[in-house]
């Protein structure tokens, strides 16, 4: 609710989907824009949300390939004016 973003890691089990449910009903209540986004589309789905690449709109070589300055410009482009609402 501070305005930073946060990266949740953890083993399996460790209530890693818990946390974010719950943080994502107090978001809602408080009318705070909140995404859930994963890694892989199992884990997107257990937390209501989508993948990472699909939310900001990435290419599937992202963590892959080396991407080039013109590429890592418009990536942060579309992550700084997209609309959270999506």
């Amino acid at each position: 609710t501070s305005g930073y973003n946060y990266f949740l890691t953890g083993d399996a089990g460790t209530g890693k989907s818990y946390l974010l449910n719950v943080f994502s009903e107090f978001c809602e209540l408080n009318d705070i824009a909140f995404v859930k986004t994963a890694p892989t589309g199992i884990a997107a789905a257990s937390v209501h949300g989508t993948t990472i690449h699909k939310q900001f709109r990435l290419p599937l070589n992202v963590l892959t390939e080396k991407l080039s300055s013109d590429q890592i410009r418009n990536i942060r482009l579309k992550l700084k004016y997209m609309d959270m609402s999506l």
